[in-house]
C-alpha cells in the first residue's frame, strides 16, 4: 500500500514538473506577461516584481488607450499619461489575484518573478466592463427616484473605470429614451446635468426665502410704523469650481490656505464633511460674498468607523 502510495505521489510530481515552464521559456513566451523584483527579502522582492509586472501590463494595453491622450495640448499629455498610468497601477495592484510566482533566487539577495497569461488581462478587463455597465445602469436607476448623491456617486465610479478600460471609447449604453450612447461623452452630461438641475433648485428655494423675509419684513413695518424698504440686493448660486476660481483670481495663494486647513483638520480628526465645509467658508471670505448666495459642492458621505472614538463613552459602539 505504501509503495502503491509513494508510486502516485512520484508520478503526479513528475507531471507538475513536466507541465512546468522554466523563467526562460515564460520570459520569451508571448503568451505571458512578467515582472521581476530584486530584494533583501522575498516579500519585499516579491513586491518589486508585481510592480515590475502592472508596468508591463501598462505598456501592453497602453497602445490602446490613445484616445487618452487625443485633443489636448502638449502641455497636458504627460497628466494624461500619469493619470492612466496611476489607474492601471492602482486597478493591477487590487485585482491582480491570480498571478504566479517563481522565486529565482533567495534572501538575502532575493529575485523573484511574476507572471499572468496574457488571456488573463482580457477576462480581467471585460470584468471591468461590466461594472461601468453596472455602475452607469444604477445611475441611472437612482436619478430616476430622484436620489442625486448616489447619482452622481455611481457615474463617477463608472467615469473613472472608464478611463482603464482599453475600447472606452467605444462603450456604449442605452439612455432612458432608448438612445445608444457613448460613455465618455454621456457620463460627464449626465453629470453636469445634474449640478445644473441643482443649482435650479437651489435658485428656487432662495427665491422663496427672499420673498419670505421680504413679507415678513412688510409685515413687521405695518405694525412698528416704521418706513418699509425693499431691499435690494442680487441672488447668487455658485458651484464650487466657480467659487474657487473666482478666489483664486483675488488670492493665487488660496490653494495654500485650502491645503493647511485640510491638514489642520485631518490632524484633528475632524469630521470629513466639516473640513470641506470650512474651505466653502474660507473660500466665500476671500470672495467677500456679502448677498444671500448658494454653494453647492460635494462633500464625503458619512462614514461614522471613520469619525466616532472608541475612547469617547459617547461615541463607544
Amino acid at each position: 500500500m505504501k509503495n502503491k502510495l509513494l508510486l502516485t505521489v512520484i508520478l503526479n510530481l513528475a507531471c507538475l514538473l513536466a507541465g512546468a515552464q522554466s523563467v526562460e521559456e515564460i520570459q520569451t513566451d508571448p503568451a505571458y506577461i512578467w515582472g521581476t523584483g530584486n530584494a533583501s527579502t522575498l516579500r519585499k522582492a516579491d513586491q518589486e516584481a508585481l510592480a515590475a509586472l502592472t508596468s508591463q501590463i501598462s505598456t501592453s494595453v497602453s497602445s490602446k488607450f490613445e484616445q487618452l491622450t487625443q485633443g489636448g495640448t502638449n502641455g497636458d499629455e504627460a497628466t494624461v499619461e500619469e493619470t492612466f498610468q496611476s489607474v492601471i497601477n492602482t486597478y493591477s495592484h487590487s485585482t491582480l489575484t491570480n498571478t504566479r510566482r517563481i522565486v529565482i533566487q533567495n534572501e538575502p539577495e532575493a529575485v523573484v518573478m511574476r507572471y499572468i497569461k496574457v488571456s488573463e488581462i482580457q477576462r480581467i478587463f471585460d470584468g471591468r466592463k461590466n461594472k461601468i455597465l453596472d455602475f452607469t445602469a444604477e445611475a441611472q436607476k437612482a436619478e430616476q427616484r430622484a436620489q442625486v448623491a448616489d447619482a452622481l456617486r455611481y457615474y463617477y465610479w463608472a467615469l473613472v473605470l472608464l478611463q482603464s478600460y482599453p475600447d472606452g471609447n467605444y462603450l456604449t449604453t442605452t439612455d432612458d429614451q432608448g438612445r445608444e450612447q457613448l460613455l465618455a461623452t454621456w457620463i460627464p452630461r449626465q453629470m453636469d446635468d445634474i449640478f445644473a438641475r441643482l443649482k435650479s433648485v437651489a435658485m428656487d428655494a432662495l427665491k422663496t426665502v427672499d420673498a419670505y423675509t421680504d413679507e415678513q419684513s412688510q409685515k413687521c413695518c405695518a405694525m412698528t410704523g416704521l418706513t418699509y424698504k425693499k431691499r435690494e440686493y442680487s441672488l447668487h448660486v455658485l458651484d464650487y469650481d466657480e467659487l474657487y476660481q473666482r478666489a483664486k483670481a483675488i488670492n493665487p495663494d488660496v490653494d495654500q490656505t485650502i491645503e493647511e486647513i485640510s491638514q489642520k483638520g485631518l490632524a484633528a480628526s475632524v469630521d470629513f464633511r466639516e473640513i470641506c465645509l470650512q474651505i466653502v467658508e474660507y473660500l466665500s471670505t476671500v470672495n467677500s460674498i456679502n448677498t444671500p448666495t448658494v454653494v453647492v459642492f460635494l462633500a464625503p458621505p458619512y462614514c461614522p468607523r471613520n469619525t466616532l472614538k472608541s475612547e469617547n463613552p459617547d461615541e463607544k459602539v
